[in-house]
């Protein structure tokens, strides 16, 4: 009777870890499944933008993907963001490294962004200051900076930076001017 008692403990047992592993499985499964659902949504809107098709399209989201990676991010957050920037007018090869700042961002913001948010963040300030005069890294950075330094949030200085931005660089304002009132104006 006691070896049938621990024989039915080891099939309990047994049969509770049969259990959970299926149900990870099924978990696992069903998470790439959607995640196959997102990056064919996410592509079919990138395509609108991009005049890649075939194997070139194959290509630049196997990169989107190589770059996700580093920075953990999904293959669909990044072609999300790539057609953020697309659409913003940059080119392909741009907008694939932009996806990669972009993505940073999202690492480093306080609260949950998505990729064309984290996009937009970006887009709206170099659109206020001109290409070329503002670097992505620089925007991204500064927000932590500040973020760490003061009691202001990374999603409220873009916030306030996508709305005071174009209209304050127009006079003349540098980023970091601008950044500075967000700042103080946020603070108190």
């Amino acid at each position: 009777e006691g070896g049938l008692k621990r024989l039915s403990q080891g099939f309990d047992l047994t049969y509770q870890m049969a259990n959970k592993l299926y149900q990870m499985s099924k978990q696992a499964i069903t998470a790439m499944v959607e995640e196959v659902y997102e990056v064919d949504k996410a592509l079919t809107e990138f395509k609108k933008v991009s005049d890649l098709r075939g194997n070139d399209l194959d290509e630049y989201s196997k990169n989107l993907a190589v770059s996700g990676r580093e920075v953990a991010r999904t293959m669909s957050e990044m072609v999300e963001a790539a057609t953020m920037f697309r659409k913003s007018g940059f080119t392909d090869q741009e907008a694939e490294q932009l996806a990669l700042v972009a993505s940073m961002y999202q690492n480093i913001a306080d609260t949950s962004v998505s990729a064309e948010e984290a996009a937009s963040s970006i887009v709206s300030q170099i659109q206020a200051f001109g290409r070329g005069v503002i670097e992505p890294m620089h925007i991204i950075d500064a927000y932590n900076e500040v973020a760490n330094n003061f009691a202001v949030g990374t999603n409220d200085l873009a916030t306030g930076m996508e709305i005071a931005s174009a209209g304050l660089a127009t006079y003349g304002n540098s980023f970091e001017e601008i950044l500075g009132l967000i700042t103080s104006g946020t603070e108190i």
